[in-house]
């Protein structure tokens, strides 16, 4: 049989495991508390986090010592310290405040100037993949190879062999 055992100096470098676990909670249109589903808890060192169930509610392991951020869309973010906690499990209630963060405003563009974007777009009248590269006219009533029109006894002014 053999037994591990770790020397007491490197026991107290393990940092101990907390069930975290808690209720996120923000205010409604009448000012009411309501609990908020999709709140983002993340712990940034670990790289992992969790989201809010429908309830509100989260719970997740973290480590003595780890900080929390708890962040949504429309409230402020806060950032939390797990602290040195005599029991296995923490619960918090947390009350997010609605924010607003305004954007300036952008403007998207397929070119990146609207010079380029100016010489390199083709006129509404070519812009359709049918109408560029014709190779070769044909006769009313025949279909060239790509012609779907012609196929099905359609036929427009530029099809036509004068």
């Amino acid at each position: 049989m053999t037994v591990l055992t770790v020397p007491s100096s490197q026991a107290q470098n393990l940092r101990r495991i907390i069930q975290l676990s808690g209720v996120v909670l923000g205010l409604d249109d009448k000012d009411n508390p309501t609990q908020l589903p999709g709140v983002h808890i993340y712990l940034p060192k670990a790289g992992r986090g969790t989201n809010t169930n429908p309830l509100g509610f989260f719970f997740k392991p973290v480590q003595v010592g780890d900080s929390i951020v708890i962040s949504s869309v429309g409230y402020v973010r806060q950032d939390y310290f797990v602290p040195n906690h005599p029991s296995e499990y923490l619960t918090f209630i947390i009350e997010l405040v609605q924010g607003v963060t305004y954007l300036r405003e952008i403007e998207v563009l397929a070119f990146p100037t609207e010079e380029v974007f100016k010489r390199g777009h083709p006129g509404p009248e070519n812009s359709h993949p049918r109408h560029q590269n014709r190779s070769a006219l044909t006769e009313p009533g025949t279909a060239g190879p790509d012609d779907e029109d012609h196929a099905h006894g359609r036929t427009n002014e530029s099809s036509i062999l004068s």
